[in-house]
């Protein structure tokens, strides 16, 4: 696989869409710690394999709703493009479904689909997890630092497991485990069942007991059958004779629910009577206050009439009295509209007085300024012929500013050609004997270093003479720069002073066109205040309503005779009911009107008190014979109490003998059951019993064979593969270490052993340029080792900070290990500057604010 290009939106810094090339052979992603480096890597792995065990958090920009990643890349000479995005919903980062271009056609995948294609294309055969990177992946192209470390750090079961993985050999490990977790399991299940087996004797012995105990239950229950049917036969007997009894119950209780009634109707009827007594008394009432309403109708029927008269009065003067109120108000709204229309007249004079005096202070304030219109115009003309020379000298200014840009511009260029050649001979100089010239790649002498010193110091002597020049070109400059700027700073001065008089001219001649307007104005307030005060002085308004006020004036002359009358009779019906005459009046003459009602009542009530004395003599009679009937049937009934209980007595025995009958028929099926379910359970514990014997088999067999086989075919491929990937180790170490004295191997779990003068040393306990290249050279030796083992092509090889730690001369070094890697495109990320020479293209990373960017330096 090769990598072409990715294209970053909203991914950690990049912000704005950032497209970054990958060409073939060795190219470094230099840049400051934190400057977005590793953030390119951590999108290639995102656009291949999803997320993975990256954490959505650290690669969706912060504040950014979406971000994608757009790759392209070689496999087998096909060119392939896969696009993956993210999403921000609410407090949650998910990834979207993606999709990849395929000999120009575009496919869309879920998550998982387009990381199986993924690695299908690329060739990596290993299980699919949604949750994870690409093992083989992270081992053979792209091993993180991190990574690396936990590797060389962890203890030799967790190393063995995570190389196991990597070298696609987990296989035999997993079944080991497999094979010992289902053993474990099998033991405790044989040994479960076997305590269930043991009971097979026990449950032959309790199906013959109960076989025999189903017999004797059986002769019992053909016993207790024939004494139920004697005893339903004596039940039989008793109920029909308690059926006789029962009638005769039913007859006495009917005779006795007519009693009662016959009973509760004597009574309704006296309590009847005694109702109608106390009606006769209240009529008998009634008709004495009826007499007694007659004497007072005839004492207040003159005051009445005399009452109704009046009515009739005030109805008639009504009209004429609510016409005097009507004009009354349309009197007091004329007289204070007249009044308002006098006041309005007043104010609207004083207002015309008050605007008529502003009017004439503007005009003389107005008129005092005009006259100095001439001397300013005078001013003008003068001001504009002092600053003729104002663009001539903007323009000089212009010429000189960009001379004096050219020579600054030149000057910073010969300072850095110094800057250069100094950090040159300076790097000449920190380079040991023999070292490789980074200039010409010789060996370094002391000759060639004299000569290298003297050739930098002639070019350093002619580029400071000519820096020296500038610098004298540059003052004179900026003193003529200066000189003009004073000349343009007295000619801005005098433009202001002329803008400000200008704008004063035209100030006057706006007002001096505005003083025939303003006096023209004025006269015609003057004339309408004249005519205002006129007829305010003789009353000449509200004509119309001072003519609606005469008519009203005559016309309440006419009706103040009638309007009197009216408030007289309103006064003497006040009295009237004040003495509540028509109350007492119509009062007594209902009860009055109501004494032959009463009279016919009396009567009426009488009579029906007269039928209540029949009904009562008729219903006492009734009672008597019925009394007599209920002892006669009472005699019968006293025997139903004593053929009662006899039933009650033969029944408890019958219900003993069916519930014994039932009882040990439910015995006879438990048992019968329990037969069935203990033949079952014999059964079954006899082939459980088979079963055993098979599973003992099986047991050992995984025990004694199985496992030691797994154990001995994963050490002979461990084996295999660490002697490969020991070699490998050696060789990246011994070209990293230049020193005789340091010799490396790897133990048989894989970790790193260090000899140094025959000594075991810690890796711990080296330097960190030191620990750095056995990091590196386990690096390389692993990603060439899986390589290999998974028969993937060695084209792409990504190192992240592969020189942490790194002294200089083992800086150098690395030189031969680039030229000794076999890919045809090494993607290197590193902060360290000294690998630019190693590569054949450097791109800078650069941050700015929050936002990264790509620089290609060659």
């Amino acid at each position: 696989m090769l990598l072409k290009s990715i294209e970053l939106e909203n991914i950690r810094s990049y912000k704005d869409r950032t497209l970054i090339a990958f060409p073939n052979g060795r190219t470094l992603f230099q840049g400051d710690i934190g400057s977005g480096k590793s953030t390119i890597l951590s999108a290639i792995e995102f656009a291949l394999f999803g997320l993975g065990d990256i954490d959505a958090n650290h690669l969706l920009r912060v504040g950014a709703a979406k971000g994608s990643v757009f790759l392209e890349f070689e496999s087998d000479k096909q060119i392939y493009k896969v696009y993956r995005s993210l999403t921000r919903r609410r407090d949650k980062i998910v990834q979207n479904e993606g999709y990849l271009y395929e000999n120009g056609t575009k496919s869309s995948y879920s998550v998982s689909e387009l990381k199986t294609k993924i690695l299908e294309i690329i060739k990596i055969n290993e299980r699919t997890e949604t949750k994870t990177t690409s093992v083989v992946y992270r081992y053979a192209i792209y091993t993180p630092q991190e990574m690396m470390k936990q590797i060389l750090s962890s203890n030799n079961e967790r190393r063995l497991d995570i190389l196991r993985r990597a070298f696609g050999i987990e296989e035999y490990i997993t079944a080991k485990r497999n094979a010992e977790k289902f053993l474990s399991g099998l033991r405790i299940m044989l040994k479960n069942k076997k305590d269930l087996v043991g009971d097979l004797d026990e449950s032959r012995s309790a199906l013959q007991n109960k076989k025999e105990q189903i017999t004797i239950l059986k002769n019992d229950i053909d016993a207790i059958g024939s004494s139920i049917e004697e005893t339903e036969s004596k039940m039989r007997v008793i109920e029909e004779n308690l059926s006789l009894l029962t009638k005769v119950k039913e007859q006495l209780l009917e005779l006795d629910r007519s009693l009662r009634t016959c009973k509760t109707n004597l009574s309704r009827y006296e309590k009847e009577k005694t109702m109608k007594a106390g009606e006769l008394d209240t009529f008998n009432h009634n008709l004495v206050m009826t007499e007694e309403a007659e004497k007072v109708i005839t004492d207040l029927d003159p005051v009445y009439k005399d009452l109704a008269s009046k009515r009739l009065e005030l109805t008639t003067l009504a009209d004429s009295a609510m016409q005097y109120d009507r004009l009354t108000s349309e009197k007091l709204r004329l007289e204070t509209m007249v009044k308002n229309e006098g006041d309005k007249l007043r104010t609207e004079c004083s207002r015309l007085r008050s605007e008529v005096d502003e009017m004439a202070e503007e005009l003389e304030r107005d008129q005092a300024e005009i006259s100095k219109l001439d001397d300013l115009k005078k001013e003008e003309i003068t001001l504009k012929a002092s600053i003729t020379g104002l663009d001539q000298a903007r323009s000089e200014l212009q010429i000189v500013t960009d001379r004096v840009a050219q020579i600054n511009a030149k000057l910073h260029s010969v300072e850095s050609e110094i800057s250069k050649e100094q950090a040159a001979i300076n790097k000449i100089l920190e380079l040991s004997h023999h070292a490789l010239c980074p200039s010409c790649g010789q060996r370094l002498t002391p000759e060639h270093v004299a000569q290298m010193v003297e050739k930098f110091n002639q070019t350093k002597y002619s580029l400071e003479t000519e820096c020296s020049t500038l610098q004298d070109k540059r003052q004179v400059l900026e003193q003529e720069k200066l000189i003009i700027s004073n000349k343009i700073s007295k000619f801005e001065k005098l433009k202001i002073d002329l803008n400000s008089v200008s704008i004063k001219i035209s100030a006057l001649q706006v007002k001096k066109s505005a003083l025939d307007s303003i006096s023209e104005k004025m006269t015609q307030k003057i004339i309408c205040l004249e005519d205002l005060t006129a007829k305010s002085e003789n009353n000449d308004f509200a004509s119309k309503e001072r003519a609606s006020l005469d008519s009203l004036y005559e016309r309440l002359n006419s009706l103040s005779d009638s309007k009197r009358l009216y408030e007289d009779c309103q006064r003497a019906i006040a009295v009237y009911q004040k003495d509540d005459v028509e109350k007492k009046y119509l009062e007594n003459l209902g009860l009055a009107q109501s004494k032959s009602k009463t009279l016919e009542q009396i009567e009426f009530v009488q009579k029906s008190m007269s039928d209540l004395d029949k009904e009562m003599q008729a219903t006492h009679n009734e009672i008597l014979e019925l009394e007599s009937s209920c002892k006669l049937h009472s005699v019968k009934v006293e025997k139903l109490p004593q053929l009662e209980s006899e039933k009650i007595s033969v029944a408890d025995q019958l219900a003993s003998q069916r519930q014994d009958y039932a009882v040990r028929n439910a015995r006879v099926r438990d048992a019968e059951e329990y037969v069935l379910e203990i033949s079952q359970k014999i059964e079954s514990l006899e082939k459980k019993l088979e079963g055993l014997h098979y599973m003992e088999n099986v047991g050992r067999w995984i025990d004694d064979c199985f496992i030691p086989s797994l154990d001995v075919i994963e050490s002979h491929v461990m084996t295999t593969i660490n002697e490969g990937f020991m070699h490998l180790f050696q060789k990246w170490f011994n070209l990293l270490v230049d020193s005789p004295e340091i010799m490396v191997e790897l133990d048989k779990c894989f970790a790193p052993v260090v000899h140094q003068n025959g000594n075991i040393m810690e890796v711990d306990t080296l330097s960190g340029g030191e620990k750095t290249a056995v990091a590196m050279a386990y690096r390389l030796a692993l990603n060439e080792v899986i390589k290999r083992l998974a028969n993937m092509d060695d084209n792409l090889l990504i190192l992240d900070e592969p020189t942490d730690g790194f002294s200089k001369e083992q800086m150098y070094q690395l030189k031969y290990v680039f030229d000794g890697l076999s890919a045809s495109q090494v993607i290197i990320v590193s902060h360290e500057k000294e690998l630019e020479g190693f590569v054949e293209c450097t791109c800078r990373v650069v941050k700015e604010g929050d936002c990264s960017k790509i620089e290609v330096t060659n």
